[in-house]
């Protein structure tokens, strides 16, 4: 049957009625790809299944200045895998123009808190120990001691200034 004017009215206010509802969603959508806590989350949730699906040994070092720099690029020299966690995404960045064999898997986000320690892979069983490297005693300390509490058979070293810090670290 042909439609009546009515319902070929219905009809049009309706498609309107769609595409209005369409270019808000689209719009909706793209604004939530370029929220920067979105890719954050998104691009925590990739570290963290890609340090899950680690089948070989792997360190976990935190801290990605000159000491951290050096040492992670021996210890890829000497066909380890690491997993490091620095605060800085600057830092983080240098990586990417690094000579590594073994690519390291890299978060930016802060050490201390347990759950980048979990998310870093301290509780897998194919991590071989936790490097503290950060600039500061309390940090390296918080991180050792949060590592220690999540996984107590794992290796630790930490760096230590002073002489209070090395004797906490050591107890």
């Amino acid at each position: 049957y042909p439609f009546t004017d009515v319902q070929r009215l219905w009809v049009t206010f309706s498609i309107y009625l769609s595409v209005i509802g369409w270019a808000y969603t689209l719009g909706a959508v793209v604004a939530l790809a370029n929220d920067a806590p979105f890719r954050a989350l998104l691009a925590r949730n990739t570290f963290n299944r890609r340090v899950r699906g680690i089948g070989e040994p792997f360190y976990v070092l935190c801290g990605y200045g000159q000491s951290g720099s050096r040492l992670a690029l021996a210890l890829d020299k000497l066909g380890n895998r690491l997993v490091i966690v620095e605060p800085s995404p600057v830092r983080l960045a240098q990586i990417a123009v690094q000579d590594y064999a073994i690519p390291p898997l890299t978060l930016a986000a802060d050490a201390r808190l347990a759950d980048v320690l979990e998310d870093s892979g301290i509780r897998s069983k194919h991590c071989m120990g936790l490097i503290a490297l950060a600039g500061e005693d309390g940090v390296n300390q918080a991180i050792a001691i949060g590592a220690r509490v999540l996984n107590p058979s794992i290796p630790i070293v930490a760096s230590a200034k002073s002489d209070v810090a090395k004797v906490n670290l050591e107890s």
